[in-house]
């Protein structure tokens, strides 16, 4: 299925006429099988994130309405696409029953385009708390430009953007079997970062150029990350429980040895300054959590500025995939670099390695 998936044909034959009623529901119906978090109001298959929806993911409310597209600390945020049900129309949008562009906060917010049933372009620009602020609906010719949804012969669907007849903008690619593919497209083929969303809501980050594609990650490794970070928590407290009951140990000691007026000469010295000195044997030949160099023993600090490179990476690869998004390109990518090269140069002073992204500094 992935292959099917990553390699969909259009043809014209193919186009698909919208289902008379609920047609979202038909469409989705088997992708949200199998979903990560489900209640009465919605549910929601995606990235998670620390136990919040992060990332990408797909997003069905009480009504019926349906988002697919990018999410931040729980909330709408980024770009995406939403869906509302028959006989609805996408808030402060008259006529429009597909909205793909940007959101903040869960509100329009940005760039973003209206679609009407029939695929037509109802207003294209911009919007400011979910309200477009230029004239409604849009007077300009797009006649070229239109949503629409489109069959292979392996009964996979294509539900997005169409422009002088190819796949060009935002869309999903809707496996028979339940997978689910979302992202970019230009000239027809899949183009910049997208997310591979199996039925089993298992997941891969992608990012394609000219159709070739390198996996960035998936939930395998996340959460392959997340147990080393758990079980490096255990190894820090570990070593910290280990060295506080040396301290007590040898503490208590010391203020026998005082009371008693015998101080011993392997634990407590007179300096020529008359300081004490004090040489705890225990303690020293416990190896502190930076003698390993182990990543694990860094603890949540390593782990954290990992991540925090890691998205920083990500973000160049956007920049550098529509770098017409960018009105400073340059000076936000040297920017991005910069602060990736003073992650790696940190932990490399602390002994430890963050391997360099390709694309740091790799301004183009």
């Amino acid at each position: 299925m992935r292959k099917v998936i990553f390699f969909f044909i259009v043809s014209l034959c193919g186009v698909y006429t919208l289902p008379a009623q609920n047609w979202q529901e038909e469409i989705f119906k088997k992708t949200l099988e199998v979903v990560h978090e489900k209640s009465k109001k919605e549910c929601y298959k995606g990235q998670i994130m620390k136990n919040e929806r992060d990332g990408m993911g797909l997003l069905k409310m009480r009504d019926g309405t349906l988002y697919v597209g990018d999410f931040y600390k729980g909330r709408i945020s980024g770009i995406g696409m939403l869906l509302v049900p028959d006989g609805n129309y996408v808030s402060y949008c008259d006529s429009c029953t597909v909205y793909i562009g940007n959101y903040h906060n869960g509100k329009k917010s940005g760039i973003g385009t209206c679609y009407a049933r029939n695929g037509d372009v109802v207003y294209s620009g911009k919007f400011i708390e979910d309200k477009p602020i230029e004239s409604y609906p849009s007077t300009d010719d797009y006649s070229f430009r239109y949503f629409s949804l489109i069959k292979d012969d392996g009964q996979n669907m294509f539900v997005g953007e169409i422009y002088d007849g190819q796949l060009n903008g935002f869309g999903l690619i809707i496996g028979k079997n339940g997978d689910l593919y979302m992202g970019n497209f230009k000239n027809g083929l899949k183009n910049g970062i997208g997310l591979y969303l199996k039925y089993d809501a298992e997941w891969e980050i992608l990012n394609y150029k000219e159709n070739n594609y390198s996996v960035i990650s998936s939930s395998g490794k996340y959460r392959s990350a997340e147990a080393e970070l758990k079980q490096g928590k255990k190894q820090i407290r570990g070593i910290m429980l280990e060295n506080l009951s040396a301290v007590v140990t040898s503490a208590t000691q010391l203020v026998s040895s005082i009371q008693n007026n015998k101080p011993e000469n392997n634990s407590v010295e007179l300096s020529n300054s008359g300081n004490i000195n004090t040489s705890y044997n225990n303690i020293s030949s416990t190896k502190s959590p930076a003698d390993s160099r182990n990543p694990a023993s860094a603890g949540t600090a390593l782990s954290t500025d990992r991540n925090i490179y890691s998205k920083y990476e990500t973000q160049l690869i956007q920049m550098r995939t529509y770098p017409e998004r960018y009105p400073n390109y340059a000076s936000e990518y040297k920017n991005i670099s910069s602060k990736m090269q003073q992650i790696r140069a940190k932990w490399q002073s602390r002994g430890y390695t963050i391997t360099k992204s390709p694309y740091e500094g790799n301004l183009q």
